[in-house]
């Protein structure tokens, strides 16, 4: 991917380094551990195995490409570096996973200019446009800027091919656009802000440097228009209009996805900029001057011959033309200050300094771009001189809203005329009005926030409980507010193996959320490789690195495995258990510290059988610390009790039977904590 921002006033291109690929041949790793320690792409490293032979097979990972010739592909399919390059051929690349990336999502980057099929251990999983060996039928299609999405399912050993033709790419100039391809990975939410990133700075330069200016033009080309006589709102709104134009250009290069669009943009890429430094040298001489020198005419005809030349040759073949052109219209510029200083016929104001300042960050935007200077800003230089001269622009609008302050107190004056009494009252009623809809607006705002947050919540949730041969799982939670601390998880293997996390945040709202994403994703993180209580000391280390202040976490891990379960608890309420042998209710309570305290608790886990026809129900503690209207709470002997009533019945009319009797015990009133409650039955 190239990315350049081409200034108005300057023509320089900043420019992206070539395809990354270098070291010895060998295969590449990757891990989640790699992902997510790293927030930009990570790429394949090493050489490729290629082929300039066409056959299916080689999309096939069992095929033997072990005759292959081996390279990097932006050198190989490159007809300035490799003359074997005819525009068409086969790639492919090894590259080996962790179990950690087993059945998960990354964002899959593949850079290039031309046309491509991506076979994944033979399969076809992406197209870009439609390959072919013949330049008159290749449609290329070019994906430098959008994420793809891939999953890595039920292998850790995979093979990458690679059919790809790039004949569009042997008439893109070699200085500006790298040829070939690049492959990385990254982590899905990095890639997602980093795209959200890079769609908030083209939107920040269309709003700044393409629809500000837009607006500058319309406004002083119709004061132009009301008043022919100033000349100078009509340069200027030329100016502001070029500037516009620029910019605009500049966003359709960012978003180019052929050839044929380059071919064609790059034709006009000029005309509008040298219409504005035309414009700029008229504004200088109309206010430093008042009149036009004869040796303008030449800046015209060079600035005609170059954009002549843009157009039989391309724009960026003749950049060095451009960037000599601005440089001697900004010596020009210079010139014509000085002189009108010395002779005293202008005074240094605001003006000459936005143009000062404009000259003086052209020439070091020149210094930068042939490396004797470093840009330490995160902008341009020019673009300060730029804004220097767009500033300018505020002072013929502070004329108009001189104008409308003229206005505004002579209806000041006749207002005056009126009742005190009435203006009083139609103050007071228009303050109260506008407090109203100020306070609507803050609520509207923080419920639409709350319920983003809530759905958030919800979607963290497991969207389908699993369907187990030998276990019938039902669960529910019930948030006091919008967004709770509540938390519930499950993952079994293919072995019949069920993990259960149940926890419980402190307090609940949208900081009680934050921490339900936290530990969401610390679960995932760790439960296919760790036991319960490894888990539970793992998430206690984590929380206290977070610095949470005063927020912690009850957390309960159970593991249901070959007719038992193990489970390791943290500040949660005890497991109820059926023994369907006995008839009877048993209550399991390991007294433990919630995860982030800031005591180091040794937590431990216990094994208990669970065999056929018993029913284990967890609970978070609103349900036990459910008060009826006496303030009595219902507490663990009342849930039990309740549970003994209802487990002649599958888990979810378990769980349906409890809600209707905790509502009856409370009388529906309102509820002051969350509540889960997860049953687990042993068909």
């Amino acid at each position: 991917m190239h990315k350049h921002y081409y200034i108005v006033i300057s023509f320089f291109f900043l420019l992206t380094n070539s395809f990354a690929g270098s070291g010895p041949t060998k295969e590449f790793y990757l891990s989640q551990d790699k992902l997510l320690k790293s927030n930009k792409p990570i790429y394949i490293s090493g050489s490729w195995k290629f082929s300039y032979n066409d056959a299916k097979e080689f999309s096939s990972h069992r095929y033997n490409d072990k005759d292959w010739d081996e390279g990097y592909p932006n050198e190989i399919a490159d007809f300035e570096l490799n003359e074997d390059w005819e525009g068409y051929g086969w790639f492919r690349k090894s590259f080996s996973i962790d179990r950690s990336l087993l059945n998960q999502t990354v964002a899959f980057n593949f850079e290039h200019k031309g046309a491509a099929e991506i076979y994944l251990n033979g399969t076809l999983i992406f197209e870009f446009g439609e390959v072919d060996t013949s330049s008159m039928n290749e449609l290329s299609e070019w994906n430098t800027n959008n994420p793809q999405i891939i999953s890595f399912e039920d292998n850790l050993e995979f093979v990458l091919a690679i059919r790809y033709s790039n004949f569009s790419a042997e008439h893109l100039s070699g200085d500006f656009f790298d040829k070939g391809f690049a492959v990385s990975f990254q982590n899905l939410p990095d890639a997602i802000s980093t795209k959200v990133e890079q769609s908030n700075q083209n939107m920040t330069i269309l709003l700044f440097f393409s629809i500000i200016p837009l607006v500058f033009s319309f406004l002083h080309l119709s004061i132009y228009f009301f008043q022919l006589k100033d000349i100078g709102n009509l340069y200027y709104g030329i100016m502001t209009l070029s500037i516009a134009s620029v910019n605009f250009f500049e966003l359709i290069f960012n978003n180019v996805s052929s050839a044929t669009e380059l071919f064609i943009l790059d034709n006009f890429y000029l005309f509008p900029t040298i219409i504005f430094i035309i414009f700029m040298l008229l504004f200088t001489y109309e206010y430093f001057t008042s009149r036009i020198p004869k040796h303008f005419i030449a800046f015209v005809v060079t600035g005609i011959l170059i954009q002549l030349m843009a157009i039989i040759m391309g724009s960026f073949n003749v950049a060095s033309y451009s960037r000599i052109y601005l440089l001697l219209a900004s010596i020009e510029i210079g010139r014509v200050i000085v002189h009108s200083l010395f002779k005293k016929k202008i005074k240094f104001d605001f003006l000459v300094g936005g143009f000062s300042l404009f000259i003086i960050t052209v020439f070091v935007q020149a210094l930068i771009n042939i490396n004797i200077l470093s840009n330490f800003l995160p902008l341009p230089p020019s673009l300060l001189g730029l804004m220097a001269l767009l500033l300018f622009m505020s002072l013929h609008l502070s004329q108009n809203i001189a104008k409308i302050n003229r206005d505004l107190e002579q209806e000041v004056m006749l207002v005056k005329s009126l009742s005190e009494e009435k203006l009083a009252r139609e103050r007071r009623e228009k303050e109260q009005e506008i407090e109203r809809k100020v306070l609507q607006a803050d609520h509207q705002r923080k419920t639409k926030e709350l319920e983003e947050a809530r759905v958030l919540q919800l979607s963290l949730l497991p969207s389908k409980l699993p369907e187990l041969p030998h276990l019938e799982i039902a669960a529910h939670m019930k948030t006091a507010t919008e967004v709770g601390g509540d938390y519930y998880d499950v993952y079994h293997d293919n072995n019949g193996c069920l993990t259960l996390a149940i926890g419980d945040a402190t307090g609940h709202g949208t900081k009680a959320g934050t921490l339900v994403s936290a530990t969401k994703s610390l679960f995932n993180a760790l439960v296919v490789n760790h036991k319960p209580v490894e888990m539970i000391k793992k998430f206690d280390s984590a929380f206290k690195g977070m610095n949470l202040s005063k927020m912690f976490m009850a957390l309960m891990i159970a593991r249901f495995e070959n007719g038992a379960f193990t489970f390791a608890n943290s500040g949660m309420p005890p497991v109820y258990i059926y023994r369907s042998d006995k008839n009877d209710v048993e209550v399991f309570m390991q007294r433990s510290m919630p995860l982030g305290s800031p005591i180091n608790f040794d937590y431990v886990e216990e094994t208990l059988d669970f065999k056929a026809g018993d029913t284990a129900m967890f609970l978070s503690d609103g349900l036990i610390e459910l008060f009826n209207k006496d303030e009595i709470m219902l507490g663990i002997k009342g849930v039990k009790e309740i549970f003994k009533k209802c487990i002649d019945e599958n888990p979810n009319n378990i769980i349906d039977k409890l809600i209707v009797e905790c509502k009856e015990w409370n009388k529906d009133i309102e509820l002051k904590d969350d509540y889960t409650i997860v049953i687990i039955k042993h068909k």
